[in-house]
């Protein structure tokens, strides 16, 4: 009788509490609210815009009067030409190169099953901070069985990189640059 009482307790205490059944030999899979992943971050971009702009205008007129008075015939011709021209040009190159890991929390599931997640991180080295924000929504099969996501597998990816410091604060213009660049 006390064997089946003790067998009783065993299976109560290795039945997970949401009522899922979880492998005692396998890890746990990331998958329901409030699990954590940790997201790969590995993005790249470049992008490069080019523009040119060539406008020619020529205008030539000519004009012949004649004047007759008493007799005498007097001509005059008069012409005139303008032109104008301008040509311009511009190009802007821009490439971007960030990885690293963020654990994010999983706070909610779809109707479909897909998985919603956001996390942060914050790191503050020499008085510089770097903040780290993801956001967006994975499918289960995409997480590995390490808990972790490659940020190309997120769909509706948000992730913001922000630092404030004295590099940041080097990064940005002067105030006689802004003031110059809105005068003219």
């Amino acid at each position: 009788m006390k064997l089946k009482w003790v067998a009783l307790v065993l299976s109560v205490a290795v039945a997970p509490s949401a009522g899922a059944y979880e492998s005692l030999y396998g890890a746990h899979k990331a998958s329901r609210v409030g699990d954590l992943v940790t997201v790969l971050i590995s993005e790249n971009s470049s992008a490069v815009q080019k523009a040119e702009t060539s406008v020619k205008k020529d205008v030539k007129r000519d004009a012949k009067l004649a004047f007759q008075w008493q007799g005498n015939g007097t001509d005059a011709a008069f012409g005139g030409s303008a032109g104008d021209s301008h040509k311009g040009g511009g190009e802007t190159q821009r490439s971007t190169a960030f990885t690293a890991k963020v654990t994010a929390r999983i706070t909610a599931v779809t109707p479909e099953g897909n998985l919603h997640l956001e996390g942060a991180q914050a790191v503050t080295v020499n008085e510089e901070k770097q903040n780290i924000m993801v956001k967006g929504t994975f499918r289960p099969e995409d997480v590995r069985t390490d808990n972790t996501i490659l940020s190309a597998s997120l769909a509706d990816a948000e992730i913001i990189y922000k630092g404030k410091g004295s590099i940041a604060r080097k990064q940005r213009p002067g105030l006689m640059t802004v003031l110059m660049n809105f005068i003219f």
